[in-house]
């Protein structure tokens, strides 16, 4: 087995977005119906987790503007 060195290892991020793009392919190459929307539903899962992930992971860890008036008990501008 090959020993995995810094440089050859994918970021979280980025095998989230290249998993997302596969399933994405595979969503576009059936035809519409519950299969396609099962793909489309995971690509966009992976698409949300690295928005987390990255805002999770971000200094400061600010929330994102729509969530602040939720959290504060105050309605949407």
């Amino acid at each position: 087995m090959a020993k995995r060195t810094p440089s050859s290892i994918a970021s979280f991020e980025d095998r989230l977005a290249k998993e997302a793009a596969q399933w994405r392919a595979r969503a576009q190459s059936l035809p519409p119906g519950q299969e396609r929307n099962d793909l489309l539903c995971r690509a966009q899962q992976c698409e949300i987790a690295a928005k987390i992930n990255a805002w999770v992971t971000s200094p400061g860890l600010q929330p994102p503007e729509e969530v602040l008036p939720s959290l504060l008990g105050k309605s949407p501008r």
